[in-house]
């Protein structure tokens, strides 16, 4: 099962903690008075690496016009670790990958649908979860 994830806002920014409301300053004063650590948010470039290693693509592939199905779905998983894990937004994605944020944001709808059926998505979920909070604790 996935551990618990820090509320997914899309307006979410690094450093933010959207436990407290305030600026960064006052967020981290508060959170030091209640002995808790700042939700810290994997950065963009933790969620892209995760993705080229556990999906083995690169950059180039994952910029392609094809839509075969393990491209499209590696950017889905890609634009759902975005959403969910980072403290960035579709649009910054969007421009790794040449996509709109519209698209990207259609494409992690028709994943999450396919979760009900599809026992095989939570388990590339939880696998770039896992990797992703690999990645940003090595960059901590």
């Amino acid at each position: 099962m996935l551990p618990p994830l820090p509320p997914s806002n899309f307006h979410l920014r690094t450093g933010d903690d959207s436990r407290v409301l305030g600026d960064d300053t006052f967020v981290d004063q508060v959170l030091r008075q209640v002995n808790e650590e700042p939700v810290v948010r994997p950065r963009l470039a933790d969620v892209h690496q995760a993705v080229k290693e556990l999906f083995e693509v690169t950059d180039e592939e994952l910029r392609e016009t094809s839509q075969s199905r393990r491209l499209t779905e590696a950017r889905a998983l890609f634009a759902w670790g975005v959403l969910e894990l980072s403290d960035s937004s579709l649009t910054e994605l969007g421009r790794v990958v040449n996509r709109d944020a519209s698209s990207l944001s259609s494409s992690v709808k028709r994943l999450k649908d396919r979760l009900a059926s599809d026992t095989e998505v939570l388990v590339k979920m939880e696998r770039l979860q896992e990797r992703v909070g690999q990645l940003a604790t090595l960059q901590a």
